[in-house]
């Protein structure tokens, strides 16, 4: 949960370190931090952390191989292009690193994805898992964007990050209504087991929303913005993996 969601926002703030012109280096320093708070978070969740180095054995057929060397570029280039951003702003150099961190990000999240949707589970078919996946990318580095644009006095800036949070937002939240037959049972299982998330997530969203409102008029309401909007897709990954209907092994074995 916290590894993919905080790698996807790591990836929206570098992205939003490249377009922006003014603000590059308080965005790369916040992508810097989430993405490597959720390389450390991803530790725990590998049965044996001190054989990971050996990722590259399995690059050629598994995808966490492939995912472990797209993270572990993007990180390489992230420090350099933080460097770069303080020592030359709003030059092509910084644009250029912030741009490539970025791009890495987004094959890094691809190969996030691609590790559940090569299972061929019905939830995690591709338009679910890139939706989700991208969708936080945009969500969170737009509602994270938001407060540095604010803290700075971008208010412009700010008015578009929020505006581009609400609509990522209400797209994924959109997403848990609509009724997918090939999903039926992971839906029923939603419904059953875990009636309250959906309701959960429909108050965050509305939080986060109005949060975002009223940061048009006092930017600090920016942070509760965020903090909703984090929480909400800490939930939505929550369901992603509780949810899933896995009877028997992929790949018909």
């Amino acid at each position: 949960l916290v590894m993919l969601v905080l790698t996807q926002m790591a990836t929206g703030l570098f992205a939003a370190a490249a377009i922006s012109r003014t603000a590059e280096l308080p965005l790369a320093a916040a992508g810097f931090l989430a993405l490597n708070a959720g390389l450390f978070a991803a530790v725990f969740h590998l049965g044996r952390p001190l054989g990971a180095w050996r990722f590259f054995l399995g690059l050629r057929t598994s995808w966490m191989s492939r995912e472990i060397l797209a993270f572990s570029a993007m990180a390489t280039v992230a420090a350099p292009a933080v460097g770069a951003s303080f020592l030359f702003p709003g030059t092509a150099i910084s644009f250029a690193m912030n741009a490539v961190t970025a791009l890495l990000g987004v094959v890094s999240v691809f190969t996030s994805a691609m590790i559940y949707i090569d299972t061929r589970r019905a939830l995690w078919a591709p338009a679910h898992s890139f939706g989700r996946f991208y969708g936080t990318t945009a969500l969170l580095g737009a509602a994270a964007s938001a407060i540095v644009f604010g803290a700075l006095g971008f208010g412009s800036a700010m008015k578009i990050a929020l505006a581009v949070s609400i609509l990522a937002h209400a797209l994924l939240l959109a997403g848990a209504f609509v009724p997918f037959e090939r999903t039926k049972l992971s839906t029923l299982t939603l419904r059953h087991f875990l009636p309250w998330l959906v309701p959960a997530r429909t108050v965050l969203f509305i939080l986060a929303t109005a949060a975002s409102l009223l940061a048009f008029h006092a930017w600090p309401f920016a942070i509760g913005a965020f903090l909703t909007s984090f929480a909400s897709q800490i939930l939505e990954r929550y369901a992603f993996f509780t949810t899933v209907r896995a009877p028997k092994m992929p790949g018909g074995i």
